[in-house]
C-alpha cells in the first residue's frame, strides 16, 4: 500500500508528521520507503538513462575513432601522391592548388562515408526508438548536428594532410620512392 502526500514544504520535513497520523488511526501500521516523488521518477527510468549514457560514450568513441582513421587515410593518401605534389609543384602549381586538390579528395572520400553513414543510421534508427522518450528516432535536427560533427571532423582532417602536401619541396618530392 502507498500513500502520496502534495506539499508546498520540503516533502522530507513532513515525515514524521506523516508517521505521526497514520499510526493515530493505525499503530501496528509499518511506514517505510519514505521517499520523494523526484526519487521515484529517478529510479523508473535509471535504465533509459543508463542506456543513454552508454550510448553517448559509444558515439562519442566513435566520432574519435574515426576521426583518426580518416586523418590516417587522408594522411597516408597524401604520402602516397608525394612524387605527383611535387611534380605539380615543379611545373607551377601553386600551394593553394595543391591544397585544394588534397582536400577535394578527402571530401570525396567523405562525403561518400556520410551519405552512406546516414542512410545506415536511418535504417538502424528504428532499433533505437524503443529507447527514446517522447522524440523521433528519425530527429532531423539529431541526424544534421551528427552530419554537422562530422562535417567538422573532415574538414581538421583534410586540413592538416592538405596543409603538409602544400608545403613539399618539389625537390626532395621528385627524390622521393
Amino acid at each position: 500500500m502507498s500513500l502520496l502526500v502534495r506539499t508546498r514544504t520540503a516533502p522530507l520535513s513532513l515525515v514524521k508528521p506523516v508517521q505521526e497520523a497514520i499510526w493515530a488511526v493505525d499503530p501496528a501500521q509499518p511506514v517505510s520507503k519514505v521517499r520523494c516523488v523526484e526519487e521515484l521518477a529517478a529510479d523508473s527510468i535509471s535504465i533509459q538513462r543508463f542506456v543513454a549514457v552508454l550510448l553517448t560514450v559509444f558515439a562519442g568513441v566513435a566520432v574519435a575513432l574515426s576521426s583518426i582513421g580518416l586523418y590516417g587515410v587522408l594522411a597516408y593518401t597524401v604520402s602516397q601522391r608525394t612524387h605527383e605534389v611535387g611534380v605539380r609543384m615543379a611545373l607551377g602549381a601553386q600551394r593553394r592548388q595543391i591544397l585544394r586538390l588534397v582536400q577535394a579528395r578527402g571530401w570525396k572520400l567523405a562525403g561518400c562515408g556520410l551519405g552512406l553513414g546516414s542512410v545506415g543510421a536511418l535504417a538502424l534508427s528504428v532499433v533505437l526508438q524503443g529507447f527514446l522518450y517522447e522524440m523521433s528516432a528519425q530527429d532531423p535536427l539529431t541526424f544534421l548536428t551528427a552530419i554537422a560533427i562530422l562535417a567538422l571532423t573532415v574538414l581538421a582532417a583534410c586540413y592538416f594532410p592538405a596543409r603538409r602536401a602544400a608545403h613539399v619541396d618539389p625537390l626532395v618530392a621528385l627524390r622521393h620512392e
